[in-house]
């Protein structure tokens, strides 16, 4: 990409698509070994993600398929469980915030030739506050109920980038509910 991008033989947009593209190879590549190392590692946590769903959603930048050299991936993980009561998705949550963590490492780990990439997990709800990993429901409430008018303007820079697509068909769903929800009066 970038010596195409030298060369000119590509335009500033196809080449911040194709960075886009790479990212996602990496990332969908980096929650793949996440997956094997936690069900390697981690027993327990095996039932929950190879029951539940989890997904990557693309923030910013990455969200907007407009990445550049030295672009960091705004990230929000969210997961799900099929007819799960409350307190079984409290339970799974701690399988998938493993997850999560074990793909930001993938991501994120030193090498002799730098990091893969950085990512950047601090536009989920409540910001660096919040859980690192959300349910699908939890992130449905905080949206209906607390986000700020700018963190739903994010959402139109939002997207699925990895992981289940019967999560990524819910996500979607829910942000153009989110989307087309009147805005508070204030």
């Amino acid at each position: 990409v970038g010596l195409l991008d030298l060369a000119e033989k590509i335009s500033a947009p196809e080449a911040e698509t194709a960075l886009t593209e790479v990212a996602e190879v990496c990332l969908e590549q980096a929650l793949a070994l996440a997956m094997r190392q936690l069900i390697r590692t981690t027993p327990q946590a095996t039932e929950d993600v190879e029951s539940g769903h989890f997904l990557v959603v693309g923030k910013g930048k990455l969200g907007s398929r407009e990445l550049s050299y030295g672009s960091d991936l705004d990230v929000v993980f969210l997961f799900d469980l099929e007819d799960a009561d409350e307190h079984r998705i409290i339970e799974a949550q701690a399988s998938f915030l493993r997850l999560a963590q074990k793909l930001g490492w993938a991501l994120q780990t030193p090498t002799a030739e730098g990091v893969c990439y950085e990512v950047d997990a601090r536009l989920r709800p409540s910001g660096h506050q919040g859980l690192l990993v959300t349910s699908l429901g939890s992130f449905e409430r905080y949206h209906a109920e607390d986000a700020e008018v700018w963190e739903r303007q994010a959402l139109l820079r939002s997207r699925p980038v990895a992981g289940s697509e019967r999560l990524a068909e819910a996500f979607r769903a829910l942000r153009g509910t989110i989307l087309r929800s009147p805005l508070p009066e204030e």
